[in-house]
């Protein structure tokens, strides 16, 4: 009969000490829970909206890859298909601020630098502008969406 009891109190005590590593969701932060959420690859681009005398055709085949971390921090980023846009060369992405949900900095020489997301189950709205030193109007400037589906 000991022996039961001491199996039982064994027992017990195996269950406690696994309830406190369980991890859930309020161990991570919102922007992990976002990162993690826009890891993975995204196309099939649609409701584009380009800059000044600029064909929506350069957004059209864009494919846009984001990683992250095994914490869920922002890793890689790759954007693909709008070469006149985005430099087709491996980058980094990290949150524009410790509390932004909505803008993102990307690493690296490219045109885009920042973009803001919008992210709404499996559909991906970016938008980014698009600037040059002097200022002036020329083709290319303003303001650029495109909604990107997860692929």
């Amino acid at each position: 009969m000991k022996i039961y009891n001491l199996l039982f109190f064994m027992v017990v005590l195996l269950f406690m000490g696994c309830e406190d590593t369980k991890v859930s969701t309020h161990d991570f932060s919102e922007q992990q829970i976002l990162a993690k959420n826009l890891d993975g690859s995204w196309g099939n681009a649609s409701n584009i909206r380009t800059g000044n005398g600029v064909p929506i055709g350069i957004l059209e085949n864009l494919l846009i890859t984001f990683t992250v971390d095994t914490e869920g921090n922002p890793d890689s980023f790759l954007a693909e298909g709008a070469n006149k846009v985005f430099t087709d060369q491996l980058g980094t992405w990290q949150w524009f601020d410790r509390d932004t949900l909505t803008k993102i900095v990307l690493s690296g020489e490219r045109p885009v630098t920042v973009i803001n997301i919008d992210l709404d189950n499996n559909k991906l709205t970016i938008s980014f502008d698009v600037d040059t030193p002097g200022g002036g109007r020329q083709m290319g400037i303003g303001s650029y969406t495109v909604t990107l589906t997860r692929l």
